[in-house]
């Protein structure tokens, strides 16, 4: 997971990531679980907190672009 950081609240650089899965609800009355990346500053402890089905898709189209063929036509 690439996640640049620069702490909002002491300006600190390092930083460590935990995974948390939380209930989520859809409308109606269905509840899924939801897998969400915490960004939790080293040296104060002010968290940021990220979905992981929206960054996983983000790398899914790093990947899927980087690993398709470059073809030239022939003019």
């Amino acid at each position: 997971m690439k996640l640049d950081f620069k702490c909002l609240k002491c300006g600190c650089e390092k930083y460590y990531v935990r995974t948390a899965i939380l209930p989520e609800k859809e409308s109606g009355l269905k509840i899924e679980m939801g897998t969400y990346y915490l960004k939790i500053c080293s040296e104060c402890g002010y968290t940021e907190m990220y979905s992981a089905r929206i960054l996983n898709k983000d790398k899914k189209k790093e990947k899927d672009n980087s690993l398709e063929p470059k073809t030239e036509s022939n003019s």
